[in-house]
């Protein structure tokens, strides 16, 4: 049995408690940021660093709360690629920007991509929801009379209605070009997918 002189109490160090308190009160102040609702870890990391915190304490915290759960950046990714479809549907490089400028990790970030078609099939998708039904729904009497008026006064009065609708079809392609730019397809698949949307459009019309 030992005696009382052989045991040894270990105490802490001023700085070993002040550098626990720092980071209780780091944690503090992340989970009172999060609140009710969800934050990624980064913008958790940004609050933390403009309230003053270390580096070190500000990755310790954000590994605790990651244990505990209350960061979950792969499930706010998910939510947001799942938001990002039909007419919102973007290309995969366009929504990783936006994961990762909300303050999605990485890993997070390449897990919710995992659930996304590819940009042929997004983009597909995004001009059917766009124009599909608009275009399915007019005649060809209301796309003649989409066409500005002026420029049908201006064109020579032998142009026949073909010509008409040729030049409708150009001016709702400049659109449809501009949507998918707009949402990162490249210029291939933007190309492509115009071509296919109007070869499909003219083949239904023809079975009508």
């Amino acid at each position: 049995m030992k005696n009382a002189d052989q045991f040894v109490f270990q105490t802490k160090t001023d700085q070993e408690r002040a550098a626990e308190q720092l980071l209780q009160a780091a944690r503090s102040a992340a989970i009172r940021f999060i609140g009710l609702g969800r934050k990624t870890s980064g913008r958790i990391e940004d609050h933390l660093q403009q309230a003053g915190y270390e580096p070190d304490t500000i990755r310790q915290v954000l590994q605790d709360l990651k244990n505990d759960q209350y960061i979950d950046d792969e499930r706010i990714a998910r939510r947001q690629v799942r938001s990002r479809s039909g007419a919102k549907s973007e290309s995969t490089v366009r929504l990783a920007q936006r994961l990762a400028q909300g303050g999605v990790d990485e890993e997070a970030v390449q897990a919710a991509l995992q659930d996304v078609p590819d940009d042929r099939t997004a983009a597909r998708e995004a001009l059917a929801a766009r124009f599909g039904r608009q275009l399915n729904q007019a005649s060809n009497q209301q796309l003649d009379q989409q066409l500005d008026q002026n420029a049908i006064q201006q064109l020579d009065h032998r142009v026949d209605q073909q010509m008409a609708q040729r030049l409708e079809q150009r001016k709702i392609s400049m659109k449809m070009q501009r949507f998918l730019a707009n949402r990162g397809f490249s210029a291939e698949i933007t190309r492509e997918t115009i071509r296919d949307f109007w070869k499909g459009y003219f083949d239904n019309d023809d079975d009508n």
